[in-house]
């Protein structure tokens, strides 16, 4: 579901809410949801003469928002596979499934303006943003052999990424005989592993 507010053409908020279920999750936590909720306000037509011919467009905008990811089919419970050796028959793989198993929650932060100059024909935007990860979902999780298994998959830690990008828009030449536009990108981003499993010395991808 998700709503829009509007006033005066000039500030927006919108609101979202998203509920899913997943049976690729044990049961006590197959259901969840999350929300999103994003606003943004047109300074420069809330702002009395702040208008000119070299100053014509100021936006803030920032969002929130929480998503979910899940597994692979099967993750929550070890299922037996054709043996292909001596005898034949059934048996259990490498993989050993996790049947507390939850889903990877990110929820996600962001902060932005967009300015505009000399007749709308110079334009910058920013943007910062910030998200975490938690309960991460890893996959072939090698763990300890006495388990009867080699690969696990298991809820392991938790991220951040932090990242600020910059956009400038020029339009060099602009008249009816001929356009030159030239765009100028910048992106710094910086990540940090916030949390890992205490009794898990090394996590190395198997083979």
């Amino acid at each position: 579901g998700e709503i829009t507010l509007g006033w005066k053409t000039a500030v927006y908020l919108t609101y979202s809410h998203r509920f899913e279920e997943s049976s690729i999750f044990p049961e006590q936590f197959r259901k969840y949801n999350y929300p999103a909720a994003s606003m943004s306000i047109i300074l420069s037509d809330l702002i009395p003469g702040i208008k000119s011919d070299a100053f014509n467009y100021w936006k803030l905008r920032g969002s929130l928002a929480s998503t979910a990811r899940t597994s692979s089919p099967y993750a929550n419970q070890s299922v037996f596979n054709n043996t292909v050796g001596s005898g034949g028959g059934y048996a259990y793989a490498f993989n050993n499934n996790n049947p507390l198993l939850e889903p990877e929650i990110q929820k996600t932060f962001e902060v932005g303006t967009e300015l505009r100059f000399n007749h709308n024909r110079i334009s910058v935007d920013a943007t910062y943003y910030n998200t975490k990860n938690d309960k991460l979902i890893v996959e072939n999780f090698r763990a300890s052999y006495a388990t009867g298994y080699v690969l696990n998959t298991l809820n392991v830690g938790a991220n951040q990424n932090q990242g600020v990008e910059v956009a400038i828009n020029m339009d060099i030449i602009s008249n009816t005989n001929f356009k030159w536009n030239s765009r100028i990108n910048f992106n710094k981003m910086w990540n940090e592993v916030t949390e890992l499993p205490a009794n898990v010395p090394e996590f190395y991808i198997s083979d």
